[in-house]
């Protein structure tokens, strides 16, 4: 985000719909409690967290392992 010059938001005052932050998330890929939202202007752009031992089964990953995905269209 730094290096597309995009803002952190710096509080919950500010305006959600500019800059970016990081929210509790939902996604059933990523471990409960352990996973997040990529915000930026209001939009949610990505996600990150730890990946359920259900999905690390599923690829035959022996070791537990976090993710972060991102959408870079939202930047084009």
């Amino acid at each position: 985000m730094t290096v597309i010059d995009v803002k952190p938001t710096k509080d919950k005052s500010a305006d959600p719909n500019e800059g970016y932050h990081i929210r509790k998330g939902s996604d059933p890929a990523f471990f409960p409690g352990r996973t997040a939202d990529i915000i930026c202007n209001g939009k949610v752009i990505g996600h990150m967290g730890v990946i359920h031992p259900e999905v690390l089964g599923k690829f035959e990953l022996a070791n537990p392992c976090a993710a972060l995905e991102i959408s870079i269209e939202h930047f084009l």
